[in-house]
């Protein structure tokens, strides 16, 4: 098993730097019109509202790729079937957290004494009295947005950062912006290692299909444990 191969071919998947901010440019954009708009629709409308965005931010990310021809995230369908190791990377997750968990609750109380409480992002749902809205939440959460994280952080942050500083260096900086983007210290640590593992699944790999696949599996575990615990 060569590893500077694999180093070498997701080295090739980086974006040229003027791509990136051209790319993070318009979506300020469309994140700032959304945070506009969010205040002038009734509050029913919130869920549909967030669903909508992020779409329209992946279909963008897709569009902006076709468009200047920038290397792809390994999504052909031949590489479909390299999901099997899915499963297996979530138990290696699970695992890792089961030792970890009781020493990050405890850092996060005694060191930086902090309440440990959910995300909001899990705290939201029991707030929502409405099928519908439910319904379009539960999609953002599970399917569109570890979507899109995915090819933002693994797919396009991810191969620049190896690029620029080397494999080592790449994903633990890519996985501290990754846990610290999510704006939850109780979830940073977990946060951390979770994007170390989808770093180092899209390195062997080669693909974001695995990459898409676990963050998916972990989100919607995690979503339907909270709602039927």
């Amino acid at each position: 098993m060569n590893f500077n191969n694999y180093t070498s071919n997701l080295i090739q998947k980086s974006w040229p730097l003027k791509y990136i901010i051209k790319f993070v440019f318009f979506l300020i954009i469309i994140l700032f019109i959304e945070s506009i708009v969010i205040y002038f629709i009734p509050k029913n409308y919130y869920e549909i509202l967030i669903f909508v965005t992020y779409l329209l931010c992946l279909l963008f990310l897709l569009f902006f790729k076709k468009k200047y021809e920038l290397p792809g995230f390994g999504l052909n369908l031949l590489y479909v079937k390299k999901l099997k190791i899915v499963p297996i990377s979530y138990i290696i997750i699970i695992l890792i957290f089961i030792p970890i968990i009781p020493v990050n609750e405890w850092l996060v109380v005694n060191i930086f004494k902090t309440e440990i409480k959910l995300q909001d992002a899990l705290l939201e749902i029991k707030n929502i009295d409405s099928t519908l809205r439910l319904t379009f939440y539960l999609l953002s959460v599970i399917i569109i947005v570890p979507i899109f994280e995915e090819l933002i952080f693994r797919g396009i942050l991810f191969p620049k950062l190896v690029k620029r500083t080397g494999l080592i260096s790449g994903l633990t900086i890519c996985s501290v912006i990754f846990a610290i983007l999510h704006f939850h210290l109780p979830s940073l640590l977990p946060l951390f290692i979770l994007s170390i593992v989808l770093c180092l699944l899209y390195w062997f790999t080669e693909t974001m299909w695995t990459c898409i696949g676990l963050h998916i599996l972990f989100n919607g575990i995690t979503v339907l444990a909270f709602m039927y615990s």
